[in-house]
């Protein structure tokens, strides 16, 4: 009898140990899963920040090209507009 009781608390010994061990590996996958979800928030706003600036580098891109339109329209008169002084 005190054989089969040495036995079982052999194997509570080994279980708890086990335990521990399960719990040290729950609470560390349960800080992983915490920093995974702050670089998830992080990089969604990364990706919000990267769609500002591009739409900002769009919008500059339109206004240079519509700048360099009106540029060259005026290039344009200015040229008429001396070609039709030295017809006077």
């Amino acid at each position: 009898m005190a054989k089969e009781i040495n036995k079982i608390q052999e194997k509570v010994e080994i279980l708890s140990k086990k335990s521990k061990e399960f719990s040290k590996i729950i609470y560390e996958l349960k800080e992983e899963i915490a920093v995974l979800r702050k670089n998830k928030t992080d990089l969604i706003e990364l990706r919000y920040s990267l769609e500002k600036f591009h739409n900002i580098i769009r919008n500059i891109n339109s206004k240079t090209d519509q700048a360099e339109k009106r540029i060259l329209e005026l290039k344009d008169e200015f040229f008429k507009s001396t070609q039709s002084d030295k017809n006077i």
